[in-house]
């Protein structure tokens, strides 16, 4: 089982004793313990709820890039994905000050910039990618939607050339799963479904294609198909 590390500072005292029931205070506010992600996500939320105006942070294994993550509560420093690497940074003074006067939150943000989920097909051109394996070839399905029409299209590629889908997909927007390092030659606006994913459901033990379609309940008829990329978009969509 991972190992998790929680700190805290200015918490209620019966938080403690909570945390004491699978943790070990190794220093002052400093918690250590070894468990299953569905007790680590009860116990942060037990920590969220009792802050009073201290904060928290929250560390343990995953199986990334950096072979771990982390989140905060209540703490000046803001956490960011890049490309599958959580990124910390302390906004300036300057920024604070906007982001208090706007009232904006991260929530808001996030929500906001989801602008597939703000047109309807009729007046909203894009595409839908999905990058598929068969018999030891890579091929590319798209959905192409353009002015009110839609079309599908296959194209095989040769040595992992995704610049050759360009004919296809123009200057649209690009919405798919796991797809910002492939298409990051391409000038299109990109949507990658995973990084809305992991904001979303931040404790999945996987991130992998077939496993975030099961944990939206979206069921696999023979082998992944790009209209199984779409039903994920609808399904984040109506969050």
């Amino acid at each position: 089982m991972p190992l998790t590390v929680i700190t805290i500072k200015n918490i209620k005292p019966s938080l403690r004793g909570d945390l004491s029931k699978w943790m070990q205070e190794i220093s002052t506010g400093v918690y250590i313990g070894n468990f299953n992600s569905k007790i680590r996500e009860k116990l942060w939320e037990r920590v969220k709820e009792n802050i009073i105006d201290g904060e928290a942070t929250l560390s343990y294994y995953c199986n990334n890039e950096i072979g771990y993550s982390f989140d905060t509560y209540n703490s000046d420093r803001k956490i960011f994905d890049y490309e599958g690497i959580p990124l910390v940074y302390i906004p300036t003074e300057k920024e604070t000050n906007i982001n208090e006067k706007t009232g904006y939150s991260d929530a808001y943000k996030f929500y906001n910039a989801r602008k597939f989920s703000r047109k309807s097909n009729n007046n909203h051109n894009y595409v839908i990618i999905y990058i598929k394996n068969y018999a030891s070839k890579l091929y590319v399905e798209i959905l192409k939607y353009k002015n009110g029409e839609k079309s599908k299209h296959n194209i095989e590629l040769e040595n992992e050339d995704y610049s050759i889908i360009k004919e296809k997909v123009e200057n649209l927007e690009i919405i798919g799963f796991d797809i910002s390092k492939r298409f990051n030659n391409l000038d299109n606006k990109i949507y990658d479904l995973k990084k809305y994913v992991k904001h979303e459901k931040m404790f999945l033990e996987s991130y992998d294609i077939e496993d975030v379609l099961k944990e939206y309940g979206i069921e696999i008829e023979g082998s992944i198909k790009v209209e199984d990329i779409e039903k994920l978009k609808n399904k984040l969509n109506k969050k």
